[in-house]
């Protein structure tokens, strides 16, 4: 009786660790990209307004660009800093911005502008 006790808890044991690591891959880039495709007008302004773009960050004369605007903007994707900010390291809104504004962008908002910078960060 006692190793019958022994042998369903051993199986319950395994059975549960072995589920409890089982993960969905990642959607690449382009899965992703099938069911968004963003434009500047059509989505990325109202992120880029709501987190990036207000009075003391990233307006116009901002050391660090100014996002207000397509046409500033775009000057600026080239160089890659945005992305790698916004995507890779994800420091970008600050945690310091102000109470009004987000600290941080959802995961919605990455998947937009990840696939808006793989489309070539198209205006309209």
């Amino acid at each position: 009786m006692k190793n019958r006790y022994t042998l369903v808890f051993a199986s319950f044991l395994i059975f549960s660790v072995a589920c409890s690591y089982d993960k969905l891959p990642e959607p690449s880039i382009d899965e992703l990209c099938n069911d968004i495709q963003p434009t500047y007008d059509t989505e990325v302004r109202e992120i880029i307004n709501r987190s990036c773009a207000y009075a003391g960050c990233h307006v116009a004369g901002f050391s660090y660009g100014d996002y207000s605007n397509f046409q500033s903007l775009a000057a600026l994707i080239p160089k890659g800093r945005i992305a790698a900010r916004t995507i890779q390291t994800r420091d970008m809104p600050p945690a310091y911005a102000p109470d009004s504004r987000p600290k941080s962008l959802t995961s919605q908002e990455i998947a937009i502008l990840q696939c808006w910078f793989a489309a070539g960060a198209p205006e309209k």
